[in-house]
């Protein structure tokens, strides 16, 4: 799974002796592939981004011994939908749901949402995240990054209707891209 781990330096040291408070963002990007063949028999689809990967991620430029996790929040999710053998669509509507941890049912984060299928396209639907889905999500991320869980974040795509009936043969990737406010105190020389 591809890891992209950008540091992002947050403060400057301003001062010459004593202790400053620190803050850093680093960030963190994972993804799922979810292969989608729309069919009468299958109705859904499920696919998890591993905890392991997400912490091996945040370990890359983090560590957390020399300092405390604030916060954890997402600054992008995003799909690529790449066309599969046989695929008949160039466009096509799903929901997409995230498993939630205390009642194992799914929240929804996209109603209705129309995919191009298009793997050129990074498609962000901003306007159309539904919140207790995105809630469900920020609170995973943030349990898995402060290491109070370990398990996996399981998304679902349902629902797949290709334009005019017919059908969609696709790969789902659903791509996520977290924010960790890190606070540390350092001593000046």
């Amino acid at each position: 799974m591809k890891k992209i781990v950008v540091f992002v330096w947050a403060a400057l040291l301003l001062g010459a002796c004593g202790e400053k408070d620190l803050k850093f963002y680093p960030t963190f990007e994972e993804s799922i592939a979810i292969p989608i063949e729309s069919n009468a028999e299958i109705t859904e689809y499920k696919g998890s981004i591993s905890a392991a990967d997400i912490n091996a991620a945040v370990d890359d430029v983090l560590d957390q011994s020399d300092g405390e996790i604030e916060s954890v929040n997402i600054e992008a999710l995003w799909f690529v939908v790449k066309p599969l053998t046989n695929n008949e669509v160039q466009k096509a509507t799903c929901d997409v749901f995230i498993k939630s941890w205390t009642s194992g049912e799914y929240e929804q984060i996209l109603d209705d949402y129309e995919v191009k299928v298009d793997a050129s396209l990074k498609q962000t639907p901003l306007n159309e995240l539904m919140k207790d889905g995105v809630d469900e999500l920020i609170a995973q991320l943030e349990a898995i990054v402060k290491g109070n869980a370990v398990e996996d974040i399981t998304f679902k795509i349902e629902d797949i209707v290709g334009e005019g009936g017919k059908k969609v043969h696709c790969e789902v990737t659903i791509n996520v891209r977290g924010t960790v406010t890190f606070a540390q105190t350092v001593e000046m020389l």
